[in-house]
């Protein structure tokens, strides 16, 4: 027997009208063939001609697609005869047929934690937890007491599109109780009860002040329930491992899903089928939808309706999550259910062969060690939703377009390599040549995804897309246009500004500590002690910006992320590049040191003996160290003046005549070159804030990359913690209990084959959401660690080209925990749509332009040969440099148009096809609206 779960792009292909018959089940064999070969080491066994009545149809599959494929089966696969080839399942699959599969107990592996679960993902789209009470072992006091009982129930009932806070300050008690009369009236005549009399408990609500806990959940879950029914929404229930939790599991019909779709106007693309009458265009063949540069197809998009359904393609399960949490929405507030401790918690549904394919072809450590195919990535686009979707699209266009960027680097590391006898100035030459390759590269990076998303866009539906969410929780009407808005917005803005610039400070007085004598250990781990301070500042951060977010008052949850998005990457970004800026163009000015401007015995030589720790630690690299000895009247003696010609360009007079040294002194001499062809040499010495920057560049970026590594591993083991710990609470339990038969019993009032059997609901429920400020990650954090490393390499990279193989090398492996992470430890999140990057675009690309005056600086004003020009000379250089960088930008940026020559040709093709579908009858104007127009005279 053959067990078929098909994979979720599998659906939409077989959804489709077939026409031979033949091609057809040849065409299931193969995909069956291909997935259970991916597996593992199969074993081909002849099947029997009647193979495909032994055929199980997959739960998913739509009731169109069944009765059409079946009697293809049927008569198909009888001349197949020894073609034909049965799948031997593996040892993992045959534990017991799943729920669906003739209503058996399915028991399947999951790959993190290690054990068979028993699969309970039929007929359920969303999964809502409600806790018992404290004597079953959940966390409701039933004796608790619950004041102002029916406000709180209006909070979660009420009309939805009201400002819960305006008019809690408008109305009275006798308005809280109409209203919500009206609604429990209106759900007894919906689900034909008796309208006359309203329950015992409801009226107890109404008459008390100060209810028990027990009377205010019992009305608030039959209301709920009340709303499920009227809606046609199917509930199911079933007790957690350890019964302290009921699951409830909601799902849509199909009749009730596509009227809700018609309803909300849900875009839906046309199927292939709907082009048949499409003529043909220039190259493009007539019957068939236009594709872009891909080879993808793009279909037109239209609000669903039932008269069109089929020309449609049919919904798919995430559509089902969306209307189905959509409606809930309109009837009730769900941050209220759970700030009420009506509810736990919601998640989205996953489907275990879904998940599976998913992670057999794209997250599991076997699967193909490349980049998602395109297929791929509607698959994850068909799992998570359009925007995780660009998330990886982002990550992995990034590590592709690093890939050639990581091998210039590594080229250029060369030029420290001592055979090929390379001058400083040729090696700072070689860093300046790179640095424009960069400049050039970050811009290509930016413009090329840009086309790329706007490909996904068109392609996904997605233009003009508009999160369908009601008004947040927080949101108050109240306060637009008023004064005290404007005044927490600029107080927040003040706020941001004030950290910022307190953080400048605290990285100043840190670089002044280090230098101090007394903290010697502190200044040898400078390094370390700079990527602590990023770090800790930035966790303050994050928890401080949606709190500013907040106080934006953002009308939808869209607007509030991208005030977040805002809010946490300029502060983050910068707190990244501060301390690296400080110390390759501040430190020379603010770690300066001067003799005394009335000192008698200042000169150069004085000046070096202080500067080099008494005349001990000189740079490396000169053939003659200066021997400089101090007379007792405080004069430096030096045999030879000219061993201080390196120490000259390091040198200034203050305003008042002071003989200053620059706070970076020569680290490393090389022999003297003539770089410019002057026929004059000059010793050419590099920093030692270069050689510092460069080193606590390698390690700020190394423990980033390996930070992020450790913070995706840590919900995987959180969740396999958890989930252990509570089978194995359980199992203690049961040893002690003492009444087998009793316990046997209760095992089968659960209505499950054992206590120790842990389901697929249970498992999702323990892993950590998707969402801010969790284990599991949420889009705008794991999209900020991927700006701040893109941050750190464009603005940095021509002082450590080599940044770029470690960048690859992290990023590539960041990718794959992230994926395994988003796949099997991270609660499947809420499938939602985007346009593209959003906010993350613009941030990009202000990126790219700060890159360009960053390498620029450093080429200026810290490498070798023009940091040793006179400072006009170096203000010119960087005038030019920096000119040439930005038209550089502003050249490429010319190359690209926002929206690709194929997509707007396939817009344009199918604005024609939407013209033809929308074709009307003209309209004929009766005889007796009609005009008889003769007293006029247009003749010539």
């Amino acid at each position: 027997r053959l067990h078929c779960r098909q994979p979720c792009h599998f659906e939409s292909r077989l959804n489709k009208r077939v026409r031979d018959r033949m091609a057809c089940a040849k065409a299931v064999i193969d995909v069956l063939l291909e997935r259970y070969w991916k597996r593992g080491a199969w074993r081909l066994q002849a099947a029997s001609k009647d193979m495909g009545t032994q055929i199980d149809d997959d739960r998913d599959m739509c009731e169109s697609t069944r009765e059409t494929l079946q009697p293809m089966l049927g008569s198909g696969l009888s001349t197949l005869d020894d073609s034909a080839r049965l799948v031997a399942i593996p040892d993992r699959f045959m534990t017991s047929v799943g729920s669906g599969y003739g209503g058996e107990p399915r028991f399947e592996y999951l790959p993190l934690l290690g054990e068979a679960v028993l699969i309970d993902d039929v007929e359920v789209a969303l999964v809502i937890i409600l806790p018992r009470s404290i004597e079953r072992g959940g966390v409701i006091d039933p004796d608790e007491v619950v004041e102002e009982p029916m406000r709180k129930a209006w909070r979660i009932f009420g009309k939805r599109g009201n400002d819960s806070a305006l008019y809690e300050s408008l109305w009275g008690e006798k308005e809280y109780f109409q209203d919500m009369k009206d609604l429990w009236q209106d759900l007894c005549r919906s689900s034909e009860k008796d309208t006359t009399q309203l329950s015992d408990a409801f009226q107890l609500l109404l008459k008390t002040k100060v209810v028990k806990q027990s009377l205010f959940q019992k009305v608030m879950r039959e209301t709920l329930v009340d709303i499920m029914d009227i809606n046609g929404i199917v509930c199911s229930t079933f007790e957690s491992i350890d019964r302290d939790e009921v699951f409830l599991k909601l799902h849509l019909r199909r009749p009730v899903l596509e009227a809700l779709a018609e309803e909300y106007q849900y875009l839906v693309p046309f199927n292939a089928d709907a082009y048949e009458d499409m003529p043909r265009l220039g190259a493009h063949p007539a019957g068939k939808p236009m594709k872009d540069s891909n080879g993808c197809p793009v279909f037109a998009y239209t609000p669903f309706t039932s008269d069109r359904k089929e020309m449609l393609q049919p919904l798919r399960y995430v559509d089902e999550v969306r209307i189905l949490e959509r409606r809930l929405r309109d009837w009730v507030s769900i941050s209220e259910l759970e700030a009420q401790s009506v509810i736990i918690r919601h998640f989205t549904a996953t489907r275990f062969d879904t998940m599976m394919n998913l992670h057999d072809r794209w997250a599991g450590p076997c699967a193909q060690m490349g980049l998602p195919s395109q297929e791929s990535m509607d698959a994850i686009r068909d799992y998570f939703g359009e925007q995780i979707a660009f998330l990886f699209r982002f990550a992995g266009f990034f590590i592709k377009m690093l890939i050639p960027l990581a091998i210039l680097g590594a080229l250029c590391f060369l030029r420290n390599l001592d055979a090929l006898h390379l001058s400083l100035s040729k090696r700072r030459f070689v860093q300046l040549c790179f640095s424009f390759v960069l400049v050039g590269w970050s811009c290509v990076f930016t413009a090329f995804f840009q086309a790329r998303a706007t490909r996904e866009k068109y392609r996904w539906g997605m233009d003009n897309f508009e999160v369908t969410t009601r008004d947040r929780s927080g949101y108050s009407r109240a306060l637009e246009g008023t004064w005290r808005l404007s005044m927490q917005l600029t107080a927040r803005n003040a706020f941001i500004v004030c950290f910022i610039v307190l953080f400048m400070i605290v990285i100043t007085i840190e670089e002044v500590v280090l230098e101090h004598r007394s903290v010697g250990f502190l200044k040898r781990h400078a390094a370390l002690m700079t990527t602590l301070t990023i770090f800790m500042v930035s966790m303050c951060w994050s928890k401080l910006a949606p709190l500013l977010a907040d106080l934006g008052n953002p009308r939808t949850n869209g607007r509030w992320h991208d005030d977040l998005t805002w809010i946490l990457a300029s502060v983050k970004v910068f707190v990244a590049l501060f301390p690296f800026f400080h110390l390759a163009f501040l430190f020379d000015y603010s770690h300066a040191f001067c003799l005394d401007s009335d000192d008698t015995n200042a000169s150069l030589a004085k000046l070096a003996w202080h500067v080099f720790d008494q005349g001990t630690a000189w740079p490396s690299g000169l053939k003659m160290q200066p021997n400089i000895t101090m007379s007792p009247d405080g004069a430096a003696l030096i045999e030879d003046v000219s061993a201080l010609d390196f120490f000259k360009h390091f040198t200034y007079h203050r305003g008042d005549g002071a003989l200053c040294s620059k706070g970076c002194p020569p680290a490393q001499c090389f022999e003297p070159d003539d770089f410019f062809g002057t026929g004059e040499k000059s010793f050419s010495c590099s920093t030692v804030c270069l050689h510092e920057l460069e080193h606590r560049l390698s390690v700020f970026f190394v423990t980033h990359c390996c930070l992020s590594v450790v913070f995706m591993a840590i919900p995987m083991i959180g969740t396999r913690w958890e989930i252990r710990k509570e089978l194995q609470k359980v199992r203690q339990r049961n040893e002690e209990c003492t009444n087998g038969q009793d316990q046997r019993e209760e095992n089968a009032e659960m209505g499950s084959t054992g206590t120790t059997s842990y389901s697929l609901m249970q498992f999702q429920a323990k892993c950590p959401p998707y969402e801010y400020g969790s284990w599991g990650g949420s889009f705008t954090e794991d999209f900020l660690e991927l700006v701040i490393g893109f941050a750190l390499f464009t603005c940095f990279g021509i002082v450590l080209p080599c940044m770029g193989v470690v960048l690859l090398v992290a990023l590539y492996a960041e990718y794959r925990m992230l994926a395994f992470r988003m796949t099997n430890a991270t609660c499947r999140p809420h499938p939602e749509g985007a346009e593209g990057i959003g906010t993350w675009q613009g941030i990009l690309e202000k990126i790219s332009f700060i890159a360009v005056t960053t390498n620029m600086m450093i080429a200026v004003f810290v490498n070798q040969p023009m940091c040793e020009w006179k400072p006009q000379w170096q203000l010119l250089a960087f005038i030019i440099l920096e000119h040439l960088g930005a038209g550089l930008q502003a050249a490429l940026m010319a190359l690209f148009p926002k929206v690709p020559t194929d997509i707007r040709r396939c817009l344009d093709f199918n604005s024609f096809f939407m013209t033809k579908v929308s074709k009307r009858k003209p309209y004929v104007v009766a005889k007796k609206d009609r005009t008889i127009n003769k007293n006029i005279d247009i003749g010539l």
